[in-house]
Parts: structure tokens; sequence; C-alpha cells
């Protein structure tokens, strides 16, 4: 499999950590580079919304975790965590692209399937994260954010979380 556009992963990486990070996610390390791990050309570690809230409260069944408010929200918000990073590498390539997003689709489509109770629901609900993953990722603090990781990230290889936290505050390394 030929080696991709190393800058438009970069981008893809840095959307996924930089709107992890505006979630209040906990986020991690942040690589470019294959991975032989995750069979993938990028990382980054970010936290299981839907999966911590569901390990800090206590239901006597699945449906009424299912219809609580606060787990419908940390399923949005994984979801919009999950997409940002094609989003971010469409911003950057001028076009939409699915090269590298497919298990970020996946994960978004299965999420979502669980909070839904029909087809319709569900696709509208899809797009609509879509939606609001595009327009965070194009607020311009967010933005020039996600730029600033991108260049750090292919001039290191790999960031751990205070380097990370220092470039999308400004600082150089």
């Amino acid at each position: 499999m030929p080696a991709p556009d190393l800058v438009a992963v970069a981008h893809h990486e840095a959307g996924h950590w930089v709107i992890a990070l505006s979630f209040g996610s906990n986020v991690g390390e942040i690589s470019v580079g294959w991975d032989h791990i995750t069979t993938s050309w990028g990382r980054t570690a970010m936290g299981d919304l839907p999966d911590l809230f569901l390990r800090s409260h206590r239901f006597a069944a699945v449906e009424e975790a299912m219809n609580d408010p606060r787990y419908r929200d940390a399923v949005e918000r994984q979801a919009t965590m999950n997409m940002a990073g094609p989003a971010a590498e469409s911003r950057f390539l001028h076009r939409r692209t699915w090269r590298g997003a497919k298990s970020d689709i996946i994960a978004t489509k299965l999420l979502l399937a669980g909070v839904n109770d029909t087809e319709r629901a569900w696709a509208t609900h899809y797009k609509r994260i879509r939606r609001r993953s595009r327009i965070l990722v194009e607020l311009p603090s967010n933005w020039t954010a996600i730029e600033a990781l991108a260049r750090a990230v292919l001039r290191h290889e790999t960031l751990d979380v205070a380097q990370a936290i220092g470039v999308v505050n400004g600082a150089r390394i």
C-alpha cells in the first residue's frame, strides 16, 4: 500500500485531537507515520466519552442508559470527535476525502445506531454530526490550532500530551 500524503494525515489527526480537547476528552499522544499496532498512518489517543459515562454512572438496564440525555450527549461528542479528523483533512485538501476516514465513519455509524430507533433518524443524525464536525473544525481558533499541531507532529512524528497542548497554546517545540 503506498504511503498517503502525510501532511493530510497530520491534519486529519490534529482535527481529532483539537476537537477532543475542546470537548474535555482525555487526550494523549498524537503521531503520524506507519503504526504497526493500528495498521494506519496516524494515531490520536483520546478518551471514549460514552464508555467513561457508563463507567461513572449506575443503570439498572441498558435501555435506561440509552435514554439518558447525558449518555446521548456523550455519544454526540464522541461521534463529532471521530468525524473531526476527516473534516480537517477535507478542509486541508479542499475536497472531500475518504481514504483515511473508513474507521472513523464506521465507529461513528455504530455509535449513532445505538441511540436512534429508525434508519431515517440514524441517517439524519449522522448528517448532523458530519456538519457539526465541519463547523467546529472551521472555527478560526480551532483551525489555527489544527494547522499548528499538524506542522508540529509532521516535524516530530510523535507528540506527547504536554507537547501537543503546548503547541495548541502557541508554544514552539
